[in-house]
């Protein structure tokens, strides 16, 4: 693909535009283009012949990606990368899709920046298109609205020159950036550590603007339950920070309230805050692992974490038993010593919750799925469906690592040597495989910090 070929990015929410765009950006010189809805997408492709590459989302309003993908297939047939939570049989409209075109891709979410990137170097002729600095390159429009002075920065002169235009840790004008644009520069550059620094603090700014409503009196608080682990041994650890731990009882907060207005899992909700221990415990664990599993595999965005608190939260609301909601496998002594009706309790509480999700046109899409795969497992062992690692989604495999790092943490302790050992080899032994294999990795780093 050649130097003056654009870029088509695709996607209905701006956080994953703008960190794709960066990622994109920081390695290629393509101009970009992008769009929020398969349709206007579509216009895009029908009013600029100099697009020659697709990158898109499935999952949007005013046209999906599959709608997208048809057009193109018939028209232009461009190289076409499709991201999504799903699998591509999950999609009947993009039957093909890996034949249609030998540069297509797909990807899960959550990304992986490596396997991406590599993708990217197949349709673009990095020779000509990567800076030839050890520096990355940042939308100007993009760095202004961050950048608080601890970067060199630099704007490139030619293949061989790059000119400092602000040192660091130095005051600059205000119409710094300003001026440059107004001169047509699109991009300034980084050093290669200081660029690793400013995505990390971009993406993680990017999460802190969810801005949630303050919980009112009659809400239920968040903060009350997550005190138990704020006191355990990953936050002490330093795995989770400040900002997080803020950030995340904001959108507890915020699910808490949206869920008031629908009285019978308000009234279940409230129920399982008053049994408390294990039952809240697990939970509330449960959505601080998410978090740190997706900062981890490069995934933290607002919905992401919204959907994983959503099913948090919800995914035991039809057991309301501590007892019942520590028993994750139906082969366990737990399950095993249980009476008739309370495995059939066990049994059902998914699909009961599963539907009370589905009633309810407020909670995201995609929160019922990751419910009903929490309990699933790698070799098919788990319920209610019995699926493999091939037929669960990236989000559910993700969510059912933190739930059972959860129940680990929530029934022992880091220091009970013993207790360690035995999960660490439970991990290593079911988990590392499939879509299960980075999330597990992730809990293994976090067990050996």
């Amino acid at each position: 693909m050649s130097t003056d070929k654009k870029i088509l990015i695709i996607d209905d929410e701006d956080d994953i535009v703008e960190i794709l765009q960066v990622i994109v950006e920081s390695h290629f010189d393509n101009p970009i283009v992008t769009a929020k809805s398969g349709n206007e997408a579509i216009k895009y492709l029908r009013e600029d012949p100099e697009i020659g590459f697709i990158l898109s989302d499935y999952s949007m309003p005013d046209g999906n990606g599959g709608k997208v993908y048809e057009y193109n297939k018939e028209n232009l047939n461009l190289p076409f990368f499709l991201i999504t939570g799903g699998y591509t049989s999950d999609y009947p409209e993009i039957a093909g899709f890996l034949n249609s075109e030998p540069l297509n891709r797909f990807f899960q979410k959550p990304l992986d920046d490596e396997a991406f990137l590599k993708a990217l170097e197949e349709v673009i002729n990095l020779e000509i298109q990567k800076p030839t600095f050890s520096s990355r390159r940042v939308r100007i429009s993009c760095f202004k609205k961050y950048y608080k002075g601890e970067y060199d920065v630099f704007i490139k002169l030619s293949d061989e020159k790059l000119v400092k235009i602000i040192e660091k840790n130095i005051e600059f004008a205000e119409n710094t950036f300003s001026k440059y644009e107004k001169k047509g520069t699109q991009f300034i550059y980084l050093f290669e550590d200081d660029y690793k620094d400013f995505s990390s603090k971009l993406i993680s700014q990017l999460m802190s603007a969810i801005e949630k409503a303050k919980s009112e009196e009659d809400i239920i608080n968040a903060t009350a339950s997550t005190v138990e682990f704020i006191s355990s041994d990953i936050v002490n650890q330093g795995q989770i920070g400040s900002e997080e731990i803020k950030l995340i009882d904001n959108c507890v907060k915020g699910c808490l309230k949206n869920l008031k207005n629908d009285k019978k899992i308000s009234d279940l909700t409230s129920d399982m805050f008053k049994v408390g221990g294990y039952l809240v415990r697990h939970s509330i664990t449960a959505i601080y692992l998410s978090q740190y599993l997706c900062r981890s595999l490069g995934f933290n965005t607002e919905s992401v974490l919204e959907k994983l608190t959503y099913a948090s939260l919800l995914h035991d609301i039809c057991i309301l038993d501590s007892d019942l909601s520590a028993v994750l496998f139906l082969d366990s002594d737990e399950f095993e010593n249980l009476e008739r009706p309370r495995k059939k309790q066990i049994r059902e509480h998914i699909l009961q919750a599963v539907n009370l999700v589905n009633n309810n046109s407020s909670i995201p899409d995609g929160v019922a799925n990751i419910i009903h795969e929490h309990h699933e497992r790698p070799d098919g062992s788990g319920f209610p469906r019995s699926l493999t690692h091939a037929n669960v989604s990236a989000l559910g495999s993700l969510f059912h690592i933190a739930l059972v790092a959860s129940d680990y943490l929530s029934k022992n302790k880091i220091s009970d040597a013993t207790a360690k050992l035995q999960f660490i080899e439970l991990l290593n032994t079911i988990y590392l495989v499939g879509v299960y294999k980075k999330p597990t990795e992730e809990i293994l780093k976090l067990l050996e910090a």
